[in-house]
């Protein structure tokens, strides 16, 4: 087994994370090794307890950034997105042109709440409140905001 170790620095906050890998055993994964650097955001939280809080939980905040945003993709009902095709054939989902996903964390330690907008569309409160649901019972009541 050629264990080997890669760090890695979350797009949500400045800490950095050592993960360890095996290039030949892809059942092994990506594992949890240590924490290399935190974040002023997650100073306070066990280092044993960053990895989860920033990525493996299910309401992590890197879940909810990205799961959030992937629900926008794939949620017909939205409409907030388009199938674009790739030169190559294949096609993407993107947020129709002119919509944007913007996030941000509020907070420190464990408490810290995505706030979201969603520009260039207007809306509708339907919409707003089908958007709030999920991620209240997809990551807890509290952790986004839907500005």
């Amino acid at each position: 087994m050629a264990i080997r170790t890669q760090n890695w620095h979350p797009d949500t906050c400045d800490c950095i994370i050592e993960q360890t890998h095996d290039p030949d055993n892809p059942a092994y994964g990506v594992q949890f090794s240590k924490v290399i650097q935190k974040c002023i955001s997650h100073q306070n939280i066990a280092d044993d307890q960053i990895n989860n809080i920033v990525y493996a939980n299910v309401d992590s905040e890197q879940k909810r950034k990205n799961g959030l945003y992937r629900k926008l993709l794939e949620d017909d009902a939205l409409a907030l997105f388009e199938i674009v095709k790739n030169p190559d054939g294949t096609s993407v989902r993107q947020l129709k042109s002119g919509i944007g996903y913007n996030w941000s964390f509020q907070g420190l330690d464990d408490k810290r709440v995505l706030s979201i907008s969603i520009t260039g569309v207007a809306l509708s409160v339907p919409v707003k409140n089908a958007i709030k649901a999920y991620c209240d019972t997809t990551f807890g009541v509290g952790k986004v905001v839907i500005l």
